[in-house]
This record gives structure tokens, C-alpha cells and sequence, in this order.
């Protein structure tokens, strides 16, 4: 995948977070759960077909995505009322958990600086959303739960 992209340095921030690193990793799932995750997903509405069906077939076999309990930790009560400041500016993008954030309380923000989650959701116009919704109509069947216990999304009902 560098080869496509080419090798460039990484952000100054990226250096600062490293020591942070094995924190991160206690917080990945186990080995045996094997979960992909949601980017997965994302990835494979952009590839060939020959590519999307292997990644159909992926997640036939792995299920789940797994638990977010670490989020918790990493952004505390305290900070959950200014984290859309953080999530909403541009080094903020950088971060995967900005990239999915939808704050409903700063849409503007949200439309304005959202990177990802505005333009895969089709709220912002872009390029390619022509070809990112026919992509996303060959998905075959697709399960959506969610609930008030689940964990997963805090509030549940954004």
C-alpha cells in the first residue's frame, strides 16, 4: 500500500504520540476475536469488484467488529463537551475517531471540516459520490444493530 501512496514523513504529532503506542495496543482486541474493522468496510466500497468480494466473503467469517469500553478511558466525562472542538479542526481529521465523529449539537462544524463521515454519508458533495453510492448498492444484504446497552455509541441515538 506505501507504494501507491509514495513515502512521506509522518506528522510532528504522530512522533509526540508514539511513546503513548503500547497503551493503544493493550486496547486492541484479542488474537482469537479476529475483528475487522469498520474502515474495512469503507475500504472495500472503493476497490474492484474483485476486491469487494473478498472482503464480502471476510466479513462473512469474522462477524463483529468488537468493543469500544477503551474510548471511555481515552475521553472521559470531562472532556466529552469539548471534544467536537478537537474532533473539528484540521490536525483533529488525522484521527480515525474524529473521522467518524458527528457531533448534532455543531452541524456546521460537522459539515465544514468533517473529512470522511460528511462525504461517505453523502451530507457534503464531492467527486466521487456518484461512484461511492453505486459502490455501496452492491453491498448484498446489510445488518444494522444498535440499542441503548450496546456500548458501542454514546449517546446511542446519535
Amino acid at each position: 500500500m506505501l507504494g501507491l501512496w509514495g513515502q512521506r514523513l509522518p506528522a510532528a504529532w504522530v512522533l509526540l504520540l508514539l511513546p503513548f503506542l503500547p497503551l493503544l495496543l493493550l486496547a486492541a482486541p484479542a488474537p482469537h476475536r479476529a475483528s475487522y474493522k469498520p474502515v474495512i468496510v469503507v475500504h472495500g466500497l472503493f476497490d474492484s469488484s474483485y476486491s469487494f468480494r473478498h472482503l464480502l466473503e471476510y466479513i462473512n467469517e469474522m462477524g463483529q467488529y468488537g468493543d469500544t469500553d477503551y474510548l471511555k478511558w481515552l475521553f472521559p466525562t470531562s472532556m466529552r463537551s469539548n471534544l467536537y472542538r478537537i474532533c473539528y479542526s484540521p490536525w483533529g481529521q488525522e484521527f480515525s475517531i474524529c473521522n467518524y465523529w458527528h457531533d448534532p449539537h455543531h452541524d456546521d462544524l460537522y459539515l465544514n471540516a468533517s473529512s470522511f463521515l460528511a462525504l461517505i454519508n453523502g451530507e457534503r458533495d464531492h467527486p466521487n459520490a456518484t461512484v461511492w453510492r453505486k459502490n455501496f448498492l452492491r453491498v448484498g444484504h446489510l445488518v444494522l444493530i444498535g440499542g441503548p446497552d450496546d456500548g458501542v455509541i454514546t449517546p446511542w441515538q446519535s
